[in-house]
């Protein structure tokens, strides 16, 4: 809607200054030229809209990583846990290391 309203003010100031410079008063009289200075609001209006439009218009929030869990695993007293390192993706592409468990040793 913003931008709507931004191009309809855009079109009617420049509309209006070329019926004012040549429309009414005809541009030309008695050999020389009138009303140069009307290019000044039109410009000033494209600055301000042109500006507006390079900035920035939301702002992505930042992602929450959420590590899984190593699970806690017993194994009797001689035996060691023995875990594989396996490299998963998250919803946003980036690679993370996990441990998963492969048995007792």
């Amino acid at each position: 809607m913003k931008k709507l309203l931004v191009g309809l003010v855009l079109i009617a100031s420049t509309t209006t200054a070329f019926a004012w410079d040549r429309g009414f008063h005809g541009g030309y009289h008695g050999g020389y030229y009138h009303g140069g200075g009307n290019w000044v609001a039109p410009a000033l209006i494209g600055g301000i809209i042109g500006y507006e439009l390079a900035q920035p218009r939301y702002i992505s929030p930042a992602p929450v990583i959420v590590a899984p869990q190593t699970p806690s695993v017993s194994c009797p007293y001689p035996y060691q846990p023995v875990y594989n390192t396996v490299w998963t993706y998250d919803s946003y592409g980036r690679s993370y290391a996990t441990q998963q468990f492969v048995g007792c040793r």
